[in-house]
């Protein structure tokens, strides 16, 4: 083998292309969630959301007012929202106007059974860079922080109520300072329904884990 330089390149590149998914199952097969103390450190009100984003019109990204609705039913203590271009910030901020007015009045399709709740106490900021890179979105947004931790995510994730709650958890160890989550992909269905019926839940599961994580920053 070693006298093959062909072969030699081949499997550098396997093992450069494929080592990210053996790590990434070995977490899969890992994972717990950390249990919420009784009286924990952390909280929702220690979160801030940096939300960045290209897409605000309705016709590019409908998934935007559910994703906003549910970062804030988890109640952060702020949320800043970064765009592209200075006129997509003023588009986030009427979005962002109108999907707080629906949740407050209950109308939100997005409530489920929670019905109408209170956002008003989560404070918000908007800006823009001029630039559609989502690394120099995160990085012009973080010296706005002022909470000890950060959650970074795009406009299509959506959470549960009580994700940050679990979220802070993570943190209640003093020697964590940065997490990923687990989570999973919405997928449109398999074309063949015999592979839809032989996939089973753990396969959705297992990729979606594969496929993808929130980052989330400890200060």
């Amino acid at each position: 083998m070693y006298n093959n330089p062909n072969l030699v390149r081949f499997a550098l590149l396997f093992t450069l292309r494929y080592y990210r998914f053996f790590i990434s199952f070995h977490g899969f097969r890992r994972y717990q969630p950390s249990a919420v103390p009784k009286n924990p450190i952390f909280g929702p009100k220690d979160i801030t959301l940096i939300l960045y984003t290209r897409s605000v019109l309705e016709s590019d990204n409908p998934d935007f007012e559910e994703c906003l609705t549910t970062w804030l039913l988890n109640q952060p203590a702020h949320i800043i929202i970064v765009t592209d271009t200075e006129e997509r910030e003023g588009v986030a901020k009427r979005r962002y106007s109108d999907t707080c007015a629906r949740i407050q009045s209950g109308s939100s399709r997005f409530l489920d059974d929670i019905g109408a709740t209170d956002v008003s106490v989560v404070a918000v900021s908007f800006m823009h860079t001029n630039f559609a890179d989502k690394h120099i979105q995160l990085a012009v947004a973080i010296p706005m922080v002022q909470m000890p931790l950060i959650v970074a995510f795009d406009d299509h994730v959506f959470v549960k109520p009580r994700f940050l709650q679990a979220v802070a958890a993570v943190f209640e160890g003093p020697q964590v300072g940065l997490c990923g989550t687990k989570k999973e992909v919405r997928r449109k269905a398999l074309r063949l329904p015999h592979l839809r019926e032989t996939a089973g839940n753990y396969s959705g599961l297992f990729w979606g884990t594969i496929g993808c994580c929130a980052g989330i920053f400890g200060e």
